[in-house]
């Protein structure tokens, strides 16, 4: 039994990170600001001008307003000062992971982020509801096609 949970485990936080980073959005979930990184410590550089704002990324048809909020808590607590959490793109995984591993699983973890204090707890919010969910999918599929 032990030895199940630990293959079931390993295999729901392997699927989260295929679904992270491999859902053919090839921009990561979290891009380093490209200022940060050619600042100077010694000599304080001004800030450059504010960029101009692009239009809002069109979002998926099957966004819900909690897909929203929990992306926006995911920022907040994600969010550095050099990398900033891509919300778009965490919509739209949100909308792919539904697919993958339920609504019911996806809903189990954003009500998980919202009540995460850390990023830590966020991303175990993820690989917990989503993750496991879609490692439960999968048992599922597996099972039946065992048993035909």
């Amino acid at each position: 039994m032990k030895k199940i949970l630990g293959v079931a485990l390993i295999g729901g936080l392997l699927l989260f990170f295929v679904l992270k980073y491999a859902t053919g959005d090839k921009k990561a979930a979290i891009n380093p600001d490209p200022a940060a990184a050619t600042a100077s410590v010694a000599a304080p550089t001004p800030a450059p001008p504010p960029a101009p704002v692009a239009p809002a990324a069109a979002a998926p048809a099957d966004v819900t307003v909690a897909d929203t909020a929990a992306c926006a808590r995911l920022a907040d607590l994600c969010s550095t000062s050099d990398q900033k959490v891509d919300a778009a793109g965490c919509l739209k995984q949100l909308a792919d992971a539904r697919k993958m591993a339920g609504a019911g699983n996806v809903e189990r973890s954003e009500q998980c982020l919202g009540d995460a204090k850390t990023c830590a707890a966020a991303s175990g919010c993820l690989s917990g509801g989503v993750g496991m969910g879609a490692m439960g999918e999968f048992l599922k599929g597996l099972g039946g096609a065992l048993s035909k």
